[in-house]
């Protein structure tokens, strides 16, 4: 124990360090190599621009796919008030199904990051939003809550999945210049389905029953963004990995198995896990940090605005959207920015600058100060999770960037789970004066819940490891593997001496 804490502090203090290296010995033109300083960056149209046939379709799968995902997810946080109502039960008792819901998306993750990592990105990720559109049908049809509850627990598995299938197949197939940029449009689409699932809740009104409309809007897009998936091809890497395993076929006359593939598969990632279970736990803390802040305020910024401040719901509503769309903004200038100043260097000071901005985006008592300041809040408030892309994906193994980030973003996620109902419990056992009125004591609760996750955060980021410019593309899946290669396939990566020595002592063990 005494050794790992001295490995892990000295490893903190060489990333630390990192940190104020601001030329690369790399040359520029270079591809694949890890990158620490800073550079100058380059115009985000342009490289839009240079962006080929393969990589918009990546990009618009990956988008379309995340969208829908958190688009299901979102109408219902949007309309639990309706679907409270339409059950005769309580508000707590329907968010519930939020809490389930986040919990069991971890083993979502490990199922479909499994299969994406061992057959190829696309055939899980279209099941999996297959399972997405028919479970948001099959909750319209409950006839009661507790079955309504039971299916989105489901639903949580179906959800889990999405990110990692997604995530990796659009970074294995995005230029290294346009890699953050094409990160932080991906991650933006979280935010994007919030602001629909906002404006949907307003356009069809309050009347109970209308929450259905909003679901099966939800599910007819996951039902479209698993047919774009199947028109889209598999990932390169695969195909190429699928056709070379023929070709050994035919020229030594056997087959093997899916049997002996997954058995070579499950020893692979053994392996992995030994030489890579920190970055594992890293990664989950990173978006654990991240989600935990993000449902603190988000999950509870409508009912701040209602109970905290005296608005009423489609005022709060409409300020909500005015936010999400600096979020929105926000995510997409971090990931393009990261990918020349540093992911952890835009990390720390977007956290930073949103611990800054935090009190003017709660403490205003007008409609419009409120809006204006929290636009400027989210622009930096959930900029943190833009990098979440294509940080973890270069951290984490090539041959295991489907199940590894994957699992390390939905354990992340479920840890948090319970996050904004600790905020909302507090607050409302609490009451403070606004404007001569005894109100819940939303203010306090969020700014404190705030700034203890924002210093976590600035201190993960700044200890924590970097890979920016990783080899994403080059590598060979590892169920498709020969007993002789190495998991890792970038040829830079200090872990593939430290695997040569873990197979080296399993062979003559």
């Amino acid at each position: 124990m005494a050794s790992l804490l001295v490995h892990l502090f000295r490893r903190a203090g060489e990333n630390f360090t990192l940190l104020f290296k601001i030329r690369d010995d790399v040359d520029p033109a270079q591809p694949n190599k890890i990158r620490y300083g800073i550079r100058r960056p380059q115009n985000p149209i342009l490289l839009l621009s240079r962006l080929e046939r393969d990589h918009w379709l990546a990009l618009f799968v990956g988008f379309l796919a995340f969208y829908a995902d958190f688009l299901d997810f979102n109408v219902l946080a949007a309309a639990t008030k309706k679907i409270a109502a339409y059950y005769g039960t309580t508000k707590a008792h329907v968010s519930d199904s939020i809490t389930y819901t986040m919990a069991l998306r971890v083993f979502g993750a490990a199922i479909f990051g499994f299969l994406g990592d061992l057959i190829g990105r696309r055939w899980p990720l279209i099941i999996d939003l297959v399972i997405l559109g028919s479970l948001q049908i099959a909750s319209i049809y409950c006839t009661n809550v507790n079955r309504f509850l039971g299916v989105r627990a489901l639903f949580g598995i179906g959800m889990g999945g999405i990110w990692g299938c997604s995530a990796s197949h659009l970074m294995e197939n995005a230029p290294l210049e346009a890699r953050g940029l094409i990160g932080g449009i991906f991650q933006a689409s979280a935010a994007c389905s919030g602001l629909t699932a906002a404006g949907l809740n307003m356009a069809f009104g309050a009347a109970p029953n209308t929450w259905k409309k909003m679901f099966w809007i939800s599910c007819g897009l996951s039902y479209f963004a698993a047919l774009v998936r199947f028109l889209v091809p598999e990932s390169k890497q695969f195909l190429e990995a699928a056709k070379k395993k023929k070709e050994l076929e035919a020229l030594h006359g056997q087959r093997s198995g899916s049997k002996t593939k997954i058995v070579k598969f499950c020893k692979e990632f053994k392996k992995m896990f030994k030489l890579h279970w920190q970055t594992f736990i890293y990664s989950a803390a990173f978006v654990c940090l991240t989600s935990w802040a993000v449902h603190s305020y988000a999950d509870n910024y409508v009912t701040f605005l209602i109970s905290g401040k005296g608005i009423n719901n489609r005022d709060a509503s409409v300020i909500t959207m005015i936010t999400k769309s600096g979020c929105i903004v926000g995510m997409i200038t971090i990931g393009w920015l990261g990918e020349y100043v540093g992911r952890r260097r835009m990390a720390a000071f977007a956290t930073f600058m949103a611990a800054c901005l935090l009190p003017a985006s709660i403490l205003p008592n007008s409609k419009t100060s409120l809006a204006v300041a929290g636009w400027f809040y989210q622009f930096f408030f959930e900029s943190y999770g833009a990098i979440l892309a294509a940080h973890l994906n270069e951290l984490s193994p090539v041959a295991f960037r489907a199940v590894m980030p994957g699992v390390a973003y939905q354990l992340g996620t479920s840890i948090s789970a319970p996050s904004a109902m600790i905020v909302n419990d507090i607050a409302e056992d609490r009451f403070i004066n606004v404007n001569g009125k005894k109100e819940e004591a939303y203010e306090p609760v969020i700014g404190i819940t705030m700034a203890i996750c924002y210093f976590l955060m600035i201190l993960l980021a700044v200890f924590g490891p970097e890979k920016r410019g990783a080899d994403l593309e080059h590598f060979q899946p590892a169920g498709f593997k020969s007993e002789s290669s190495t998991i890792i396939s970038s040829p830079e990566s200090h872990t593939d001496k430290e695997l040569e020595a873990v197979n080296s002592t399993e062979k003559s063990g």
